[in-house]
């Protein structure tokens, strides 16, 4: 419009100046959009911008997302419980994955993501099914999202996959004692060809054996001839 014998110069789309500019550089990007190359565009979805000029949009922090486009106002919208998104800028909830130690679909608003349970884990984010604990080890709690969630069982001993406490390790063969406590080797002029809490099986008359963890009778020898020696000898002298 003319203002007096002053031609004014409408600013460009999405730009405004103050009363009395007097040139194009002055003319400045409303919030909600941003300079690009020669001209104020709106803010992206996954952005918004609240304050005036010409600076950048912001993106929505990594675990949240928004639809809007040239949103002048932090609109970022938090993903469904125990799940994120995998960068920052995101702008729909199908970019929202369970993090690890949960397993879900392809995210809704209403979506929900569940742990894995007590012997299982998951080490992904947006899995959709949870790993068994290895042989040999368990995990007591829910939600496992790392390798060291699977305790290793106590020293000669093992676990059948998957394994959530403790009291499922039970004793290698050669060993014996309680489910989830200390394994002792079967002396020796014993042997075990079980695993579990069985006793230690002793060798025959008129032989002897010197190993101890022995698991099965082939360590048992003949004592020499004509010798003899009383069940489970544990070493030559006994014959």
């Amino acid at each position: 419009g003319t203002i007096g014998s002053v031609e004014c110069t409408t600013c460009g789309d999405n730009s405004f100046s103050n009363a009395g500019s007097t040139a194009s550089s002055d003319c400045s990007c409303a919030a909600g959009n941003t300079f690009v190359v020669d001209a104020c565009v709106a803010c992206e979805p996954g952005t918004f911008k609240a304050s005036n000029g010409a600076g950048a949009c912001t993106l929505c922090d990594a675990g949240k997302y928004s639809g809007a486009t040239g949103a002048t106002s932090n609109v970022c919208i938090a993903c469904p419980f125990f799940s994120s998104t995998s960068s920052t800028g995101s702008s729909v909830v199908t970019d929202c994955s369970c993090i690890a130690g949960y397993i879900g679909t392809v995210m809704t608003a209403s979506s929900t993501c569940s742990p894995c349970p007590a012997g299982y884990l998951q080490t992904t984010p947006g899995s959709t099914s949870c790993d068994p604990c290895p042989s040999g080890k368990y995990n007591p709690n829910e939600g496992g999202d790392e390798d060291a969630d699977c305790i290793t069982c106590p020293l000669f001993s093992t676990a059948d996959s998957p394994a959530e406490s403790i009291v499922e390790c039970y004793c290698n063969a050669g060993y014996t004692g309680p489910n989830g406590q200390q394994c002792t080797p079967c002396a020796a002029g014993t042997y075990k060809n079980t695993t579990g809490t069985d006793s230690c099986d002793a060798c025959g008359n008129a032989t002897y054996s010197t190993t101890s963890g022995a698991t099965s009778d082939a360590v048992c020898i003949e004592c020499p001839y004509e010798a003899f020696a009383s069940e489970g000898a544990g070493a030559l002298a006994l014959c």
